[in-house]
């Protein structure tokens, strides 16, 4: 993240209606106005400079004999204004002040005027962490020192008369992400196995660019190394699905990450508030993790947020542009595995390979989906830095000048959303030479084990396993339990399965039981030749009757 110092650029007219009845010969007041600022909920305590641009006598609604502030280099910023057709006839600061005063609050000239201002400050009238200036007639530019990161304000151009409120307008994008191919019906858990197609869509709207010349739109995804982007993006503005020379994608196959770059995006200067939405998918490959750390994605947007600069990259920053960047949202999925040690009965050091066992059931997979960001509280350990950054350590006299206060702090504020899905299990194999058979991808739930093949000369089960999981997700990790006939080890559940052998049947009848099977025998052989016999002599008799 970089941290910028930017300009709010409010003009403030503390005195001026800009009707401009520009009399001669009033008595200039002596009184001092204020500028009281609100604080928008949930912002950040900001610090003020006012920079007065112009002065003059203040009768009633009226300033007169206008002539430039002591907050500006009045003739460095004719000298450059007058490049400006708008302003090509302009002498000397009354002359500004008239064609000024013929621009609409938050026309583009407007704009335009108070960001070239921005450039030619000298000193500021006032300076105010509380919220109000107090300022002696004139007409103000007032100046954002505060250094943030996630943030952006928009400029406002005020024709103000005496005391003003101003409410400072921040407009900057958000993101979101779920699994799915619609944000309002997407999930933060998956159901896939390895080999299926995972779908994901990252939300977003058309911020307020007002005062840009340049704005930057920038999607960084990361994912588990488990997924593999399928590189099969779709981006729509509105209704309208943009044309894939609109944007480029980038993938990184070896980290893992892809970056979306909407080209030109200030094009879409008019669309703001619409929907911007990402869409695209990954595959469940072999790499898939079956701990408790979870399979994670993350994406966050880089954005411009600083309307009083030119910025110099072409559709992305560069190293010295002035951006903000959101939090970054992420989603984890939780699945685990069953392994099953099948052993002799007798002897739990005799492993069975071979035995075929078929696992069944409805599966829970359990997904947290996480989103981070930085807030100030007197009661936090985090200390923000110049580069944008966050810290819990102290600064030291040798450290401070990296810090951007060393009085404020801010606490880490992370919103959680646990989601559930169920999934139906079936699944089959067979136990190695060690006697294990694992079954992967499995959630909380409850499961069926059943034995389909044992080995000769053991009883195969008559029933049914049951084992049951239990899941406590949170986005650090998931706690596992399980029934009593199993435990949770090594980020996996453990089930020992006996197999006992067949029983032999006793021999009865010593030897008469010998000479009834040979008996047997013989009738069986005597009954084969009586019929040959019987079908020779058939031939026979026909034969003589010919």
């Amino acid at each position: 993240m970089k941290a910028t110092k930017r300009i709010f650029s409010v003009f403030l007219t503390c005195v001026l209606a800009f009707t401009m009845a520009f009399a001669m010969g009033l008595t200039a007041s002596a009184a001092d106005y204020t500028i009281t600022i609100n604080k928008p909920a949930g912002d950040i305590d900001r610090t003020y400079e006012a920079y007065q641009i112009f002065q003059g006598n203040l009768d009633g609604n009226t300033l007169s004999d206008i002539e430039w502030g002591t907050g500006i280099d009045g003739a460095a910023f004719l000298t450059e204004l007058k490049k400006n057709a708008s302003f090509t006839s302009c002498t000397d600061a009354k002359t500004v002040a008239e064609k000024l005063a013929a621009f609409t609050n938050d026309s583009d000239e407007a704009v335009a005027f108070a960001k070239l201002a921005g450039k030619f400050l000298t000193t500021a009238t006032a300076t105010s962490s509380s919220g109000k200036i107090t300022v002696p007639a004139g007409y103000y530019l007032l100046k954002d020192v505060t250094t943030v990161t996630d943030d952006a304000l928009s400029l406002n151009i005020l024709k103000v008369v005496k005391d003003v409120t101003v409410n400072p307008k921040a407009d900057h994008p958000t993101v979101d992400k779920k699994i799915g191919t619609d944000i309002s019906t997407g999930v933060a858990a998956n159901e896939a196995t390895i080999g299926d197609k995972v779908p994901f869509v990252i939300a977003s709207k058309v911020p307020q660019m007002q005062g840009y010349t340049k704005y930057f739109f920038v999607l960084n995804d990361s994912m588990t190394a488990g997924l593999t982007y399928n590189k099969d993006v779709a981006i729509k503005i509105g209704t309208t699905t943009l044309a894939a020379d609109a944007y480029d994608v980038t993938y990184d196959d070896t980290a893992n990450t892809m970056k979306i770059v909407i080209k030109d995006f200030i094009q879409y200067k008019s669309e703001a508030g619409k929907d911007i939405v990402v869409t695209y998918s990954a595959t469940l490959n072999e790499k898939a993790d079956l701990t408790q750390a979870g399979n994670k994605n993350t994406v966050k947007l880089t954005y411009s947020n600083n309307p009083n600069v030119d910025y110099k990259g072409d559709n992305e920053p560069d190293t010295t542009d002035p951006v903000g960047v959101t939090p970054e949202h992420v989603t984890v999925t939780y699945s685990t595995k069953l392994q099953l040690t099948k052993v002799d009965g007798a002897d739990h050091n005799v492993k069975l390979e071979g035995v075929e066992f078929q696992i069944t059931g409805t599966s829970i997979k359990t997904a947290v989906s996480k989103g981070e960001y930085f807030k100030q509280d007197a009661a936090g350990t985090y200390y923000q830095l110049k580069d944008g950054t966050f810290t819990e350590t102290d600064p030291t006299a040798e450290t401070e000048s990296k810090y951007v206060s060393t009085s404020v702090k801010y606490a880490k504020v992370t919103d959680t959303t646990e989601q559930t899905k169920m999934q139906k299990v079936t699944a089959s194999g067979t136990t190695d030479a060690n006697g294990l058979i694992t079954f992967e991808g499995l959630g909380a739930g409850t499961y069926y084990i059943t034995e389909l093949k044992t080995l000769g000369g053991y009883n195969l089960l008559t029933a049914p396993i049951t084992v049951t999981i239990t899941a406590t997700p949170s986005e650090t990790g998931c706690g596992w339990t399980v029934s009593s006939n199993a435990t949770f080890e090594d980020d996996m559940v453990k089930l020992t399965v006996e197999n006992n052998k067949g029983s032999v049947l006793p021999i009865t009848g010593g030897i008469g039981t010998t000479i009834f099977y040979v008996i047997g025998g013989l009738l069986v052989c005597g009954a084969a030749v009586m019929a040959i016999t019987k079908k020779k002599l058939s031939v026979e008799d026909k034969a003589d009757q010919n």
